[in-house]
Formats: structure tokens, sequence, C-alpha cells
């Protein structure tokens, strides 16, 4: 009996245990401030973005390869739009999982800081 509730007290505490994000578990602060393009945005896009939308891979005739296509889509709204799943735009990215807040919260920096090309 006591050994079944030591059991009972193991699985509670390691089903309680969740991180929503690897920022989470690893304990990493999200750089929300002075975000580039090149080290921060580009890497996002490439990793969920590029393969469906780029100059060879044109789904919904949208490009977002080199910071003059991104540019467009930053300021017309529609990415962070669709990145956040915003009424009124096509949640993105299609058929995964939505990026983590770091992600979103990274480009939405970016925007407000004017989306630069640095």
């Amino acid at each position: 009996m006591l050994k079944s509730f030591g059991v009972l007290c193991l699985m509670i505490l390691f089903t309680g245990c969740s991180y929503d994000s690897v920022e989470e578990l690893s304990g990493a602060a999200c750089k929300v401030e002075n975000v580039s393009f090149a080290q921060d945005i580009v890497p996002i896009l490439n990793n969920n973005c590029i393969a469906c939308h780029s100059a060879f891979a044109l789904q919904g005739d949208v490009n977002l390869e080199g910071h003059s296509e991104v540019l467009k889509y930053a300021l017309n709204g529609s990415l962070l739009g669709s990145i956040s799943y915003e009424s009124g735009y096509i949640a993105m990215p299609s058929g995964a999982s939505k990026l983590s807040d770091c992600n979103i919260s990274q480009i939405a920096a970016w925007i407000k800081a004017g989306s630069p090309n640095n």
C-alpha cells in the first residue's frame, strides 16, 4: 500500500511539470530588444515559412525570401496577423504548430522598430 502511494505521488509530480516552450524549459529569456533581421528574423522564417513561401515555392503568392519581400508583409500587417492567428488573416504556418510566443514577440518587436534590414 505504501509502495503504491509512493508511485502515485511520483506520477503526479512528473505529470504536473510541463513547459510551453524551449525558452521556459531552458530558462533562456526571449530576446525582444535590438532584434536583427539577419540574426533573429531570417532563422525564424527559414525554419517555419520558406518551405512554402519562397521564389521556388510561391504558395499563396507570398515570397518571404529577403528583406524587401518580407518588408511588404510586415508593413501591410499580414505577417504578424497570420502568425498571431488574428481574425481576418490565414493562420500560419499552415499545417504546423503556431510559432512560439517568443518568435511572435521577436517578429512584432522587429516590425515595431521599423522592420530594419539589419
